[in-house]
């Protein structure tokens, strides 16, 4: 089944495909990919699930228009298939965040900072990990709109998933968690008083903490350490692909 999906979803991210395109019938694309029935209405539903297609009762499967979720998941899913890091994700967030945080801070106005500071203030207060690590993309992601620039926010956007993976490794781990997260604080004040280069410097050195500290878990597939620290915190309660789902999910688009 994970080859079907793997199939449809490359023809429509090499365009093959296009947004709003019927998909062929199960019968069809049974017979297009030797598979059975089962097998490809279970593929669909995978594809559903992952946003990819919209199942129209009575009308079938239609390729959805992408958007920067699914870009993430689909970066997201490529890297882990590459066995992406973290030093190998902290070496793009280093250069990405520090520019960023710096325009962020020539950009922002008062309403859009004091907004930054109140992800800071629900981080503070959040009292899980999961709802902590939503309010730390939360405030990464609002810093690369801040930016004003859209590319720095397309590319943001397009590892938010790696980037989810990496802070919930951090933020469950108190020795990380007590150096990092006070200069989300800094990084806000310096972007509330203009002052670029303070918001930068606080930023980079915010994302090489991880490179001080992580240990082994440096080098080893990010997925794997995420999945690691989720199942320490809150065993078979939930996976790591809902908590990457519900956390992404309520990004704004």
């Amino acid at each position: 089944m994970g080859g079907l999906v793997q199939l449809i979803e490359e023809r429509i991210w090499s365009g093959a495909l296009t947004p709003g395109t019927r998909l062929p019938s199960e019968r069809v694309l049974a017979l297009q990919y030797d598979v059975s029935r089962p097998v490809v209405r279970e593929a669909l539903r995978s594809l559903q699930e992952r946003g990819v297609i919209e199942i129209r009762p009575s009308r079938g499967a239609f390729v959805r228009a992408a958007g920067s979720l699914d870009l993430a998941a689909h970066v997201g899913s490529f890297a882990r298939q590459r066995g992406a890091t973290a030093r190998d994700l902290i070496r793009v967030r280093a250069v990405l965040e520090e520019e960023s945080a710096r325009l962020a801070a020539e950009n922002a106005d008062s309403a859009q900072a004091g907004h930054l500071a109140d992800l800071v203030d629900a981080m503070d207060a959040a009292r899980d990990v999961v709802e902590r690590a939503r309010c730390d993309l939360a405030f990464h992601s609002l810093l690369a709109r801040l930016s004003g620039n859209p590319v720095i926010e397309i590319m943001f956007g397009s590892i938010s998933a790696l980037v989810l993976e990496q802070i919930i490794r951090s933020v469950g781990d108190r020795s990380v968690a007590v150096e990092g997260e006070p200069l989300h604080r800094v990084v806000a004040e310096a972007v509330a008083s203009g002052d670029g280069d303070k918001a930068a410097e606080a930023m980079r050195r915010h994302v090489l903490l991880a490179r001080e500290l992580y240990g082994p878990d440096l080098d080893e597939p990010l997925e794997n350490v995420a999945r690691r620290t989720v199942q320490t915190i809150v065993g078979d309660a939930t996976s790591l692909e809902e908590i990457v789902a519900d956390v992404l999910s309520g990004l704004v688009r």
